[in-house]
C-alpha cells in the first residue's frame, strides 16, 4: 500500500509535564522521535 507505520517510530510517549524529559530522551541512542501529549 506504501504506507508508512509511524506509530513504530515513536519510541516514548510522554505528558506535557514531562516536556523536558521527552525532548532529552530524543537525543538518547536507540530513540527514534518522542511524543509529548498536550492532553491526557
Amino acid at each position: 500500500s506504501g504506507r508508512v507505520d509511524l506509530d513504530s517510530m515513536v519510541t516514548g510517549k510522554y505528558p506535557l509535564a514531562e516536556a523536558e524529559q521527552a525532548l532529552n530522551a530524543d537525543r538518547m541512542p536507540g530513540s527514534l522521535k518522542a511524543v509529548v501529549r498536550v492532553q491526557e
